[in-house]
């Protein structure tokens, strides 16, 4: 094997397209500049023209300062070069052999771990990744603030509970790599075509998720706009279900019943957005108390399901309160907390001026009555 040295002098010749990049190396090598040489390997690899074969580069030239590199950044590299093999075992020989050079650094440890999740799932390894995601969880949640190997961890526990199926998994996960995506890639330059998929299938998943009753964060997230306009109607469904409109819903029948995952749930999807509706029923109430005769109107069910329904949404903690089924009606005093749209936000608005208004006319009655109350 040639010395380092020789290598980029070798590579210089071989690839004349490169040849400045390498010409840099060496002079930085030779002056011992670790960061500097560093970050110039990354533009290299983000900048350079044509192919790069990394597997060379860090097998000559990467592995003799590995230990001066900052371990984030070596793990980082490493994962670029594993990117470029297509032999999963060995990839994560390569990044099992980085551990314990990196050991020091939890958030360099951590991502090592991530990339060998990710060549497990390449495997379809299904118990190593869930083993992988178990052990991960605790670590991710103790390191404060959002960095990058956030991001990576919560896009590779997406990838695999879309592959099991799991809908509330999913789009949880999804959610939290999204939010740990700075402003500027949340426009998703380059992704088109990726954030189309995962748009329309964080969508879906809202819908099929039987533990998911807060449609607001997706909605109002940028990604929601990457959706290909020939399914936009999966926006106007999640519209429907975030405002309990069971007439919306009927509405957007011929649109949703094309694809085959919410036709083979329709049933569900009804039950789901009957909650729904008593949930808005309940949050634009004046004083929670619902006749057994409105939430069957509304929710267009028989008075009789009325009584089922709303132990359903008790049990499910989507409301607090009580039922009285002598004189017929509901008292919910309580609704799970959404993310609201303007017209609900309108809607509250107009119930705290109302409140307000209460309270002032009561001050003033009791301002008024005070000289006979205390007599």
């Amino acid at each position: 094997m040639p010395s380092v040295t020789q290598y980029l002098q070798q590579q210089q010749i071989a690839r004349p397209d490169h040849a400045q990049w390498f010409a840099t190396f060496e002079e930085l090598y030779t002056k011992k500049l670790w960061h500097q040489l560093s970050t110039k390997i990354f533009e290299y690899i983000d900048q350079a023209p044509g192919n790069k074969d990394l597997l060379s580069l860090h097998q000559n030239f990467v592995v003799d300062f590995e230990m001066k590199m900052n371990p984030l950044l070596l793990v980082d590299f490493a994962s670029r070069v594993v990117s470029q093999i297509k032999d999963p075992d060995a990839c994560i020989e390569l990044i099992e052999s980085l551990k314990p050079k990196v050991k020091h650094n939890k958030m360099a440890f951590v991502l090592c771990s991530i990339i060998i999740g990710e060549q497990s799932q390449m495997k379809n390894d299904i118990k190593a990744v869930e083993k992988l995601l178990d052990d991960l969880s605790n670590q991710i949640d103790d390191v404060d603030g959002v960095t990058p190997v956030h991001a990576r961890y919560y896009l590779f526990a997406s990838d695999h509970y879309k592959k099991i199926g799991d809908h509330c998994k999913y789009y949880r996960n999804s959610l939290r790599y999204l939010g740990c995506l700075s402003d500027s890639d949340a426009t998703f330059k380059g992704q088109e075509s990726s954030q189309q998929e995962r748009a329309f299938t964080m969508a879906l998943a809202a819908l099929l998720g039987d533990e998911i009753f807060n449609f607001g964060e997706l909605l109002q997230h940028p990604i929601i706009n990457c959706i290909d306009p020939s399914k936009r109607w999966v926006v106007d469904l999640l519209g429907a279900f975030n405002s309990g409109d069971l007439a919306k819903f009927e509405a957007l029948q011929p649109q949703w019943s094309t694809q085959p995952d919410l036709t083979a749930h329709a049933i569900e999807l009804v039950k789901k957005i009957t909650l729904m509706c008593l949930m808005e029923m309940t949050f634009n109430s004046h004083d929670g108390i619902l006749t057994f005769e409105q939430i069957a109107t509304q929710a267009r069910i028989s008075v009789a399901d009325v009584e089922m329904l709303v132990m359903r949404a008790l049990s499910l903690k989507l409301v607090k309160g009580t039922i009285d089924q002598v004189s017929g009606h509901v008292h919910l005093w309580w609704v799970q907390p959404r993310v609201l749209n303007r017209s609900q936000i309108l809607s509250l608005r107009s119930r705290l001026d109302t409140l307000c208004k209460d309270v002032k006319a009561m001050e003033n009655l009791l301002e008024t009555k005070a000289q006979e109350i205390i007599g």
